[in-house]
């Protein structure tokens, strides 16, 4: 099983372009006819990139010293790693129900220059958008904290 990995050791706007690229660059491309038309397919659907990569950078722990957001590409798999526990009242069961902001003045920024097009609802799209493109679901993990 072949891995890349990306670690993002700030947060801003570029890093979160870097992030994308890092994926375009790693994920397969093909594509399909549908009707006369052939059309350019992805490993993964953008929209569904970009929107882990930036829940990633806005929910994550930042008192969490010593880590950043990670990118693991293996040969069957995208991982996005942020560090830190879901936040709040969040769990894995009402993640799709709740909203809830652990950094609130980073998401606003993130709206703010176009990352965030409707606050809360980034979860349920990236579902539908690969139920959508015919993909399986995703498993989304809360792992424990790293020790050390």
């Amino acid at each position: 099983m072949s891995l890349s990995v990306k670690t993002l050791a700030a947060h801003s706007p570029t890093k979160s372009k870097q992030a994308e690229a890092f994926v375009v660059s790693n994920m397969r491309r093909g594509m399909r006819i549908r009707g006369l038309a052939r059309e350019e397919t992805t490993e993964y659907p953008m929209p569904v990139v970009r929107e882990a990569i930036v829940n990633a950078i806005a929910h994550r722990d930042y008192s969490i010293r010593g880590e950043g957001v990670r990118l693991l590409m293996f040969s069957d798999r995208l991982e996005v790693y942020s560090p830190g526990r879901l936040p709040g009242h969040v769990t894995l069961e009402n993640l799709k129900d709740e909203r809830y902001s652990r950094n609130e003045a980073i998401v606003s920024v993130l709206s703010d220059l176009g990352y965030i097009e409707r606050l809360g609802y980034g979860i349920d799209r990236m579902i539908a958008t690969m139920q959508e493109a015919g993909q399986p679901a995703r498993v989304l993990k809360n792992l424990p904290p790293a020790s050390g």
